[in-house]
């Protein structure tokens, strides 16, 4: 059904709320694997990835990019996202280079969070030159921080002040350059469900 997202929460439901009910219930679970991500990691680890976010500037609004595999790595730093006002730009594992770089200046990203597989993509899009902060989910290289190092060393916890974040679309490009849709964010605190 189009109304369900993670393992059956419903779409106006915050993870926060469904891990004070259910803390072990299963938010994902990769069909491919099996593995799991539970509601209160997820929680947990959204948390900890919002206040790095915040610890490094971001701020209401702000942009990164995310360039990474469908799986539980992605559904942290979304909500993460979510949960620190800012704007999360999704980028397609199999674009080239060309257009990756290209939508993470288009969308001002002051981040990108992406994985060991990708960080070659991530060099040949030009983005290793030191102007935005670069990531990797699953460890570190050098130029790239350790994602879940780093929000280790964050305290649990919602962000303080936190304000509701959102997506930032991007069309295939099929007349030229991919084309940003940038909507504006409303001035409410995550739990409020967004409307559609």
């Amino acid at each position: 059904s189009g109304k369900r997202a993670l393992s059956g929460m419903m779409a106006t439901t915050h993870p926060q709320q469904v891990a004070q009910d259910a803390p072990d219930r299963i938010a994902l679970r990769m069909a491919a694997t099996g593995e799991t991500l539970r509601y209160a990691e997820l929680v947990r680890d959204a948390d900890r990835i919002a206040r790095l976010f915040a610890d490094m500037g971001l701020r209401h609004g702000d942009a990164i990019a995310c360039l990474l595999a469908n799986g539980p790595d992605l559904w942290r730093v979304v909500w993460a996202a979510k949960n620190a006002g800012l704007r999360y730009v999704m980028i397609g594992t199999r674009q080239n280079g060309a257009d990756i770089g290209f939508i993470v200046r288009d969308c001002g990203a002051r981040a990108l969070v992406t994985s060991r597989e990708f960080a070659g993509l991530v060099e040949q899009a030009g983005l290793a030159d030191g102007s935005l902060r670069l990531l990797l989910a699953d460890g570190a290289l050098p130029g790239f921080g350790d994602l879940p190092a780093l929000a280790a060393c964050q305290p649990d916890g919602p962000l303080p002040g936190r304000r509701r974040g959102s997506s930032m679309l991007y069309s295939s490009g099929t007349t030229g350059r991919p084309k940003g849709v940038k909507a504006a964010l409303a001035d409410v605190a995550p739990e409020e469900p967004p409307a559609r």
